[in-house]
């Protein structure tokens, strides 16, 4: 097999397939908030202090998540935590959007989306890295983590340029609307995979594990 069959070898796998098409409309909007986010605040006002206080709700949320969120996504089905992610995104996002275009759309509002998104990602970064043995085969793991990467990075460079684009010519608000209605795509597209099978094994009590996280981050710190 050349490197370039094996490469793409993992898209012969439905259920992946359908994450990887997810994923990546998904990480594109996820851009188009990126760029949108600090654009609204000043928009509506904002000083320099409550742009870099929106970022910091991003952060601390994710910091206060990240353990118990890894902990809860070992106990769920990985399917319904990116299933339940994009469909509350959508929503959120989508309410976010809305207030934005009717005009009633406060600071505040940003700071809970921000929030939110820190959350989230707790749940989704560690349920999309679990559940990729559930998708592929071990033998193409390696490539299938790959295709996520260069999707990642694909994201990252035609997202800001979109969303450039949509701010200059349309305002956050749209922006916003756009990053909703690719969550939206995530979940229609993924809703269609199976569950996959996991076989249960020996489990900590979550609290203990998140414990052990708490200790491991301290010892490499």
């Amino acid at each position: 097999m050349t490197v370039r069959l094996r490469m793409l070898a993992p898209l012969r796998h439905r259920d992946f397939r359908l994450l990887f098409i997810g994923q990546t409309v998904s990480m594109v909007g996820n851009q188009l908030y990126s760029v949108a986010l600090p654009f609204q605040i000043l928009a509506l006002k904002g000083t320099p202090l409550q742009l870099g206080t929106g970022f910091a709700f991003f952060a601390g949320a994710q910091l206060l998540t990240i353990l118990f969120g890894g902990a809860l996504v070992d106990r769920l089905p990985r399917r319904t935590v990116i299933l339940s992610m994009d469909l509350l995104s959508t929503i959120v996002v989508a309410v976010v959007a809305a207030l934005g275009l009717t005009h009633p759309l406060q600071i505040p509002h940003l700071y809970v989306l921000s929030a939110f998104f820190g959350a989230t990602f707790a749940f989704y970064t560690p349920a999309l890295s679990a559940i990729m043995p559930e998708l592929i085969p071990a033998d193409v793991l390696v490539p299938g983590n790959a295709l996520r990467g260069l999707s990642g990075q694909t994201a990252r460079v035609v997202g800001p340029l979109i969303g450039g684009v949509v701010v200059a010519t349309a305002g956050p608000p749209w922006a916003f609307a756009i990053d909703a209605a690719t969550f939206a795509v995530s979940f229609l597209v993924f809703v269609f995979a199976r569950q996959p099978e996991r076989e249960p094994g020996p489990r900590k009590p979550i609290l203990a594990e998140i414990r052990e996280g708490v200790a491991y981050t301290f010892s490499v710190s």
